[in-house]
């Protein structure tokens, strides 16, 4: 009897521990406080400073997804290496100025 309670409890634990988070939820987006709420002002950003800021954006955004990527590729490298049981690299470092 048991082991039958422990696999219940075990399948049952999720959807257990769901349910109460789904009910509050749903009560904080059912019951929000009546209030206006703010309109939207980064758009207006751009109106002062000119066309010029929505391309300093991009670039910046540009800039922000290769540093994204580029930590992606290395941390999925070294994880490949580190399951193929590489120590040590390829080729030495050359140091700086090379």
């Amino acid at each position: 009897m048991g082991g039958r309670w422990a696999a219940l409890v075990g399948r049952a634990r999720h959807p257990v521990g769901l349910a109460p988070a789904r009910v509050a939820s749903a009560v904080i987006f059912r019951r929000p406080p009546r209030r206006m709420q703010p309109g939207c002002t980064w758009p207006a950003f751009g109106a002062p400073y000119g066309p010029l800021t929505g391309f300093i954006a991009l670039l910046l955004r540009a800039d922000l997804t290769a540093v994204a990527l580029f930590l992606g590729i290395a941390f999925a490298a070294r994880l490949e290496a580190a399951r193929a049981g590489v120590e040590s690299a390829v080729r030495p470092d050359p140091g700086p100025g090379a």
